[in-house]
């Protein structure tokens, strides 16, 4: 019994990774998420990167505009460009059939 509770959980797993690459709404979102770093780093040693850390999507809610009276982050940013360029692909990401539902 705990073998096959084990093997679940190990086929749940897989199966979440096999859809997170295989999505090519994960690819878009996390393709603008490095042009967007990489333009905010252009000049500088980081600029032109060809990936990047998972440890920085987190850091996206915190990174603000430069203006002083600027709330908005570079995560508000990004969903805004997402929704303009592909309207609902969002949605459909973290909806209720969507990938984001396997790795919750």
């Amino acid at each position: 019994e705990r073998y096959e509770i084990l093997h679940g959980a190990v086929t749940e797993v897989k199966d979440a990774c096999h859809s997170l690459q295989d999505s090519h709404r994960v690819q878009r979102l996390l393709g603008m998420v490095l042009g967007f770093g990489n333009h905010l780093n252009a000049g500088t040693a980081r600029g032109r990167a060809d990936g990047f850390s998972v440890e920085v999507l987190p850091q996206m809610r915190a990174l603000k505009g430069q203006a002083s009276s600027s709330s908005t982050t570079l995560l508000d940013f990004l969903v805004r460009q997402a929704e303009k360029s592909e309207p609902g692909e969002l949605a459909n990401l973290f909806g209720e059939v969507g990938e984001a539902t396997l790795v919750q």
